[in-house]
Parts: structure tokens; sequence; C-alpha cells
């Protein structure tokens, strides 16, 4: 009887089907992304050099490159869950390739910068309307109804305002998690 030595290492990979554990909806997502990715590779095969785009050479670029960096990033239980879900519900073969996705889609969650400045310019200007009231009181002794109005309706702005801000941050942040 001929024994024979065990192999160290990993055990062989068996080959498993290609849309196994998938969700009807990503498996059809796959297969669309690999027909994308190999019709934009036939397409940019037969352009020159000039002919590029920015982002096609980046494309391009990113081919080529050997991945040489590695980064380790902690998860939580929530997290992984979630990043392991939308793997299966996109299908993503490995974790890896789903988070560099999502770094390229650079996704900007910063705030409107002009609505905050709107909302600066509303609370300077209702600032210097309470001052103006305050200088009259104090040389008149009286407050008048169209004064008490008046700051009624910036602090009324200033809320419409940020609930715009806040709503919109909401809506970012619901798409970026959906």
């Amino acid at each position: 009887m001929k024994t024979e030595k065990k192999k160290r290492g990993r055990p062989p990979k068996h080959k498993a089907m290609e849309f196994g554990g998938m969700t009807y909806e990503g498996a059809i997502n796959h297969a669309l992304d690999q027909e994308v990715a190999a019709e934009l590779d036939d397409t940019l095969a037969h352009k020159s050099e000039d002919e590029l785009t920015d982002d096609e050479r980046k494309y391009l670029k990113r081919k080529r490159e050997k991945k040489s960096y590695t980064l380790n990033v902690r998860f939580t239980e929530s997290e992984m869950q979630d990043i392991l879900s939308k793997c299966e519900q996109y299908g993503y073969k490995n974790k890896t390739e789903y988070i560099r996705d999502c770094v390229r889609a650079r996704v900007d969650l910063t705030p409107d910068r002009t609505e905050i400045a709107e909302t600066n310019r509303l609370m300077k200007r209702i600032g210097a309307n309470i001052n103006q009231i305050l200088v009259r009181l104090y040389s008149t002794g009286h407050i008048y109804a169209e004064d008490i109005t008046e700051i009624k309706k910036g602090v009324n702005e200033i809320w419409h305002t940020l609930l715009s801000i806040h709503q919109k941050m909401q809506e970012l942040y619901n798409s970026v998690t959906a």
C-alpha cells in the first residue's frame, strides 16, 4: 500500500459557481459590469494615446499598475455585515474590490458651502437689525411691533435655510447608505 505525504499549505481552491450566493439583481449587475468592462477595454485598445480622455488614461493606468500598498482597516460587526451584504448584492467576489470601488466613487459628503454662507449672511443681518432695535430701545425707551415682526421674519428665514441644509444632507446620507 502506497502512502502519500500530505501537502502543507492552503487547501486547493474549488471553483465555485460564478453567481453562487448572489442575489438575482447582483448577478445581473455583475454580468453587465463585466460586459461593459470588456467593451471599454476593446474600445480603448483601438484608440491612439492622443485620442484618450483623462478618465480613460486613468482607467488604463489603474489596470496596468501593480497593487503594492496595503491598508489595514478595522470594522465593527454591523459595518462588516453591511459590506458583506453589499458585496453579495452587487456581485463582488471579494470585499477588497468593493471597497476599492467605493473609494473611487468619490462621494462628497461635505455640505454645500453656498447655503452655509447664506445662513451666515442672514444671521449677521438679523444681528445688525437687533443691534439697531436695541439702540432705538435705549434712546427712546420704546420697542415697536414692526421691530419684533422683523426679528421674527429673520429668524424664520434662518430656520428655513437650516432645514433645507439638513434635508439635503439627510438625502445625501440616505443615497450613500442605500
